[in-house]
């Protein structure tokens, strides 16, 4: 188990290595921001991963457009990570953004019902209910 622990602990610390030299190319395409910066927030490092998730955002309008799905996953990983720096205003900021688009793109679907939840759950934490 211990050594099990040691691989699996070398392997994430090399994978993050390599996806952070990659992220510092000017090059660096979108997914791989997107991946680093969810690495970074699971990892409890809010701060760099939402200077991440902006990159990666640029990126993402550029490709796709401010109205594609791809910019509204950003979008919403963006605002969680607001959140949890306690950046409420912005977060709903984010997250309006993000509704609008799967509200025109999706409807009723599991992440617009997800995208309002956590908007609920900023306005809990703001104490405005």
């Amino acid at each position: 188990v211990e050594i099990k622990n040691h691989l699996r602990s070398w392997y994430l610390e090399t994978a993050q290595k390599l996806a952070e030299e990659e992220a510092a190319k000017e090059d660096c395409d979108s997914e791989t921001l997107y991946n680093l910066a969810s690495s970074l927030r699971k990892q409890g490092k809010h701060a760099d991963a939402l200077k991440m998730f902006e990159r990666c955002l640029i990126l993402t309008v550029a490709k796709h457009g401010e109205e594609h799905d791809a910019t509204a996953s950003v979008r919403s990983q963006m605002g969680i990570v607001m959140k949890t720096l306690g950046e409420y205003d912005a977060a709903l900021q984010m997250y309006e953004k993000c509704l609008r688009i799967q509200v025109a793109s999706l409807g009723l679907h599991p992440s617009t019902a997800s995208t309002y939840n956590n908007m609920g759950l900023i306005y809990n934490s703001k104490g405005e209910y």
